[in-house]
């Protein structure tokens, strides 16, 4: 034979196999005679192929390869390697699955969300390591693209038990379409609110964010609670002038209350001079053993209550009437619209034109506003928040 390039194998040998110069393997069973060759052997490394990527997650990813020749001596390990750079090496992250020819599979782990990895399979032999063909691939989000806006504006992080749950109940949201009615929505019962991360507002972080008056006291996973006297939250939102989906006859408005009693003041709200209102109070003394509300109307309606615990909203979806719920239960109020107040809302006191009036002793552990709720979106916000209270053990709807 002349110049062999590959491998000769045959099961038996009777005489002389003479090869000039081998790149690859000569091999036989059983030999009755001789193999010799003239000139230089030329070893060589294995030959392997790179497995598609799949089975991505946040943080880990299943790949593998398949080892098609092992050179001209066995293979002594093989897997994959990978780099957020290209054409990544065994010096990289790398994973050991075993040896010999044939196919194998591999799990890339320790992976970030949201990084793109370039993956190469490999196979080692005594002469040297070959790589396959370069394959990439991009781990998904941790969470859904809304929740992780808000984890990302947060200096401290909540645990990842807590995020994921956090991350479940935005889901949900998202999910349902309540977040997409949405202009506002705070969760104030958080983990901390060192760095203001309490008072974010989760629909666009850096807008709208809640500002603290006189310093309401922050509780973790409860809320703001206010002292009656001169604290108060500042949305930093106007219905009238920085609404989305908040209109004239497609508005609502929401808190989520933890402290039971009477009381003649204000959860939320804000009110013209001419007294067009966008209220709410769980309780008032005002009109005993009755949950107060206005939404866009000159005057409010009552909604007889035993309690002031839990979700409030109102919402209206035309001009003529308006609903108010106490948790899932509504009733329907007959008062026409007539103005959106063009003052921002307020917590834990009433914007009367331009100031803080009826502080209210009460704590408030969530708030919105946007456009319109259906029956099913009640449901599906308290659910959703309700959920999360629970969890941390400190829900308070039965």
């Amino acid at each position: 034979m002349g110049e062999v390039s590959g491998t000769i194998s045959v099961a038996k040998v009777i005489g002389v196999v003479s090869v000039e110069k081998v790149a690859g393997t000569i091999s036989a069973e059983d030999v009755i005679g001789e193999i010799t060759y003239q000139g230089a052997f030329i070893p060589n490394t294995p030959t392997v192929t790179t497995t598609d990527i799949s089975n991505i997650t946040d943080t880990t990813a299943d790949g593998g390869g398949n080892v098609t020749s092992e050179g001209t001596s066995p293979v002594t390990m093989r897997g994959v390697c990978w780099s957020t750079s290209e054409n990544p090496t065994i010096a990289d992250d790398k994973t050991e699955d075993g040896s010999g020819i044939g196919i194998f599979t591999s799990e890339l782990t320790g992976l970030i969300a949201e990084t793109t990895y370039y993956v190469r399979a490999y196979a080692t032999n005594e002469v040297g390591t070959s790589y396959g063909e370069q394959k990439s691939f991009e781990t998904i989000a941790l969470y859904c693209a809304e929740f992780q806006t808000v984890y990302d504006s947060w200096t401290i992080k909540p645990t990842d038990a807590d995020a994921a749950e956090l991350n479940i109940k935005v889901e949900k949201m998202v999910a349902d379409g309540i977040w997409a009615i949405n202009d506002i929505y705070y969760n104030f019962a958080v983990h901390t609110n060192d760095n203001g991360e309490a008072q974010t507002n989760w629909i666009n972080p850096g807008t709208h964010d809640a500002i603290l008056v006189n310093n309401p006291t922050f509780v973790a996973f409860e809320g703001f609670k206010g002292d009656g006297t001169t604290q108060y939250i500042n949305t930093n939102y106007n219905p009238n002038t920085d609404a989305i989906n908040l209109a004239l006859d497609d508005a609502c408005g929401f808190l989520y209350n933890r402290t039971d009693g009477q009381s003649n003041t204000w959860m939320y709200g804000c009110r013209n001079d001419s007294k067009e209102a966008f209220v709410i109070t769980p309780w008032a003394l005002a009109a005993p053993d009755k949950f107060y509300h206005a939404c866009n109307s000159g005057y409010g309606d009552t909604y007889a209550v035993t309690d002031a615990f839990g979700m409030h909203l109102m919402s209206r979806d035309n001009n003529a009437n308006y609903d108010a719920y106490k948790n899932k239960v509504g009733i329907n109020s007959i008062k026409a619209s007539s103005a959106i107040p063009n003052y921002n809302i307020y917590l834990l006191a009433m914007n009367n034109a331009g100031t803080a009036i009826a502080h209210s002793p009460k704590q408030i552990s969530c708030a919105g506003a946007g456009g319109a709720f259906t029956q099913t979106n009640v449901d599906d916000l308290i659910d959703a928040f309700e959920t999360w209270m629970d969890y941390k053990g400190k829900g308070v709807i039965p």
